[in-house]
């Protein structure tokens, strides 16, 4: 978190684990990309909105196992339903000889909740309080119902992706593994596009949301990310 800023330069705090481990770090300038914790971040000290505020949604992949992962040679992808803020599941062969079918989307209870025993009260309430959840809540709240079901019932997972690998069992399965997407959601629902802010003048900016693409995109968000800082008057002085 971003624990002071003076007329010497910012002041970053890093917790490791522990109060123990807990560092500071001085640095002139910043730029933040704080992922699932952006907002915490940029209300830290740093000058940053109060929206957009971070909704966690974990992802889950169901894994095959190695002697099938050569069933597809390459990516699969569903055309769009643009009633829906998500993709929807794919077929992904990985860099490491992986075969991933998924994800699924459903919120998490925390911002690192991997699991759904992993559970912040506090956060989840705060999340689900916003204006914004409550509109995507109303809007996809069977959808939503659905993604939870299949999370935990391997056979509905399994009717989803065969209409893209027909010959798919649960004999093929390995297991799962499963990630946190940071959804930055204003008072009107999910936001889709880039958000870089200035929070100090001068000193700190922050990005606030980067949407799929952003791996894809990386190198062009690089330049905007470059160009804003120049605009905001970091590189005089």
């Amino acid at each position: 978190r971003i624990d002071a800023v003076g007329s010497r330069g910012v002041v970053l705090e890093e917790r490791e684990g522990s109060e123990s481990g807990r560092r500071s770090v001085m640095a002139k300038r910043v730029i933040t990309c704080a992922g699932l914790q952006s907002d915490y971040v940029a209300r830290s000290g740093g000058g940053g909105s109060q929206n957009p505020m971070i909704a966690p949604f974990r992802g889950a992949w169901l894994t095959v196992k190695d002697e099938y992962v050569d069933m597809v040679k390459t990516n699969i992808y569903p055309v769009p339903d643009p009633r829906l803020p998500f993709l929807g599941v794919h077929i992904t062969p990985t860099m490491n000889n992986e075969l991933l079918l998924g994800p699924n989307a459903t919120l998490a209870f925390q911002r690192e909740g991997y699991r759904y025993r992993d559970i912040n009260i506090a956060e989840t309430l705060r999340t689900l309080a916003h204006p914004g959840m409550l509109k995507i809540a109303r809007k996809h709240m069977v959808t939503g119902m659905h993604e939870i079901y299949r999370d935990f019932i391997t056979s509905a997972n399994l009717g989803r992706l065969q209409k893209y690998i027909p010959s798919l069992t649960g004999d093929h399965i390995k297991g799962w593994k499963c990630g946190v997407r940071a959804i930055a959601i204003d008072q009107n629902g999910i936001l889709d596009e880039f958000i870089i802010e200035e929070g100090v003048p001068g000193r700190v900016m922050h990005v606030r949301n980067a949407p799929s693409p952003a791996c894809t995109a990386s190198l062009q968000i690089a330049e905007e990310v470059v160009n804003k800082a120049e605009h905001f008057g970091f590189f005089s002085g």
